[in-house]
């Protein structure tokens, strides 16, 4: 069936969830640990991959978004049509590659580092997190009603008290010796340390803006966002049938002017929501964290780098700054496991739909509890340690994201009208993350 490209009106506060609710799935890891955590071992230099990787992802989820306006469908839907095992393959990553439950591990570390009488064991307080996160998601009708403004407040508050806090060490000095760090890679030229652990670069690259499957995200909630084509299609909801609907997209000058006005829109909201404020974000909390443990001889190799941290902010800020700082950490790592749980439920029902027979809502509601009691196995049987259950899960999403640039890359040049479609350098740029990603899992995995 073949519609006109919807007009694209003026810009409303509701429009610019989607890139806000992607960024916030990434806060809690990439952006609040592995980068800081990276930089106090080695220096500004490295930042460089946290530079590259959110870049990589920018393009990547701007190309998610155009296939989906353009199509109406998301993603995992669009992946049958290159071979119908490739949904099933993109939900086994999504498990894969999220199933670590080391946000909630995380968090639950840091609550009690901010509230030392909390006597309850870590392990347990981090199983009650995975079921509050499950219960968040699955009572209601409207998953992404919940999820905008949750991410987008946890988003600016952190932003807003990280700035404070770095803004507290911004002199000359201070501004001199990050540039100089940053631009000269620490005197290093194009090499790494040589000491640095390559799954936790490569799990930080992976994490720098969101990671893995939870980018798919750009796609599932330009859907709930009505823009374009997917305005003749019916929101993702727990309580209504979900329903395929083939739409085609005109390419008749007026539609394709419509197309190129919500682009720009779209690539915009990206950079500004997206881009800029992860990378201002990732290089505030990574100097932040330098310049309070720069100090320090020996800097310890976990998530207690974070406690060191919070102690140093209470010592100079105050104590109640000392527990925003951790709190931050809390709800940013919670925010993205309840996101891991809602997309890694989304791929599930538009995989499984039309097999199992089930209706949406309770096939949501189902992924969501087999990703709850996976969760609580990992924890009781085979390791609760935070910072190698993210890394663990960071290392396989790179080669889920290789996957899913390779998607994009067909989809956008094969399977949506020639007016609608990419230009050659952008096509190229999603061939060469894809091939970036694999090549950096491989190596990862055999050297």
């Amino acid at each position: 069936m073949v519609k006109k490209f919807p007009k694209f009106n003026r810009v409303t506060i509701k429009d610019l969830g989607a890139s806000l609710v992607t960024l916030g799935m990434g806060l809690g890891s990439g952006e609040f640990i592995l980068w800081p955590m990276l930089t106090v071992s080695y220096g500004y230099g490295i930042l460089w991959g946290a530079l590259v990787g959110i870049s990589m992802q920018l393009v990547l989820i701007s190309e998610l978004q155009r296939y989906t306006s353009v199509s109406g469908e998301d993603i995992v839907t669009g992946s049958r049509r290159i071979h119908p095992l490739l949904p099933l393959v993109l939900l086994i990553a999504s498990v894969l590659g999220f199933g670590w439950p080391g946000f909630t591990s995380s968090a639950s570390t840091l609550l009690i580092d901010a509230y030392p009488s909390i006597t309850i064991d870590p392990t347990i307080l981090a199983i009650l997190f995975l079921i509050v996160c499950a219960l968040i998601l699955v009572v209601g009708k409207n998953a992404y009603a919940k999820l905008e403004p949750l991410q987008t407040a946890i988003v600016v508050f952190s932003f807003l008290i990280i700035i404070y806090l770095a803004s507290k060490f911004f002199d000359f000095e201070a501004v001199l010796s990050f540039t100089q760090g940053f631009l000269t890679n620490d005197g290093r030229g194009l090499s790494l340390p040589d000491n640095i652990s390559f799954a936790t670069y490569l799990g930080a690259i992976a994490y720098a803006g969101t990671g893995g499957i939870l980018i798919l995200s750009q796609s599932f909630y330009s859907i709930e966002e009505q823009h374009g084509m997917t305005q003749y299609v019916p929101h993702f909801s727990l309580k209504k049938k979900s329903s395929d609907v083939d739409i085609v997209a005109s390419e008749d000058s007026e539609s394709v002017s419509h197309f190129r006005k919500l682009r720009g829109f779209q690539v915009g909201e990206n950079v500004i929501f997206f881009w800029l404020l992860g990378i201002i974000t990732i290089f505030a909390l990574s100097f932040l964290a330098r310049q309070l443990l720069s100090g320090y001889d020996i800097l310890p190799g976990s998530l207690d780098f974070l406690k060191l941290e919070a102690f140093e902010i209470g010592s100079q800020f105050g104590d109640s700054f000392s527990k925003a700082f951790l709190l931050i950490g809390v709800f940013a790592l919670l925010s993205v496991q309840i996101g891991v749980y809602d997309i890694t439920a989304r791929v599930a029902v538009m995989v499984l739909r039309s097999i199992v027979g089930i209706a949406a809502g309770r096939l949501y509601t189902i992924a969501v509890i087999v990703q709850l009691l996976m969760g609580i196995v990992i924890f009781m049987f085979i390791s609760s340690e935070p910072v190698w259950l993210l890394v663990t899960g960071a290392v396989i999403n790179a080669l889920c994201m290789s996957l899913i640039s390779l998607v994009a890359f067909i989809l956008n040049r094969k399977y949506i009208p020639g007016g609608y479609r990419p230009n050659s350098i952008v096509s190229s740029l999603l061939l060469l993350f894809s091939a970036i990603y694999l090549i950096l899992f491989i190596i990862n995995i055999f050297v």
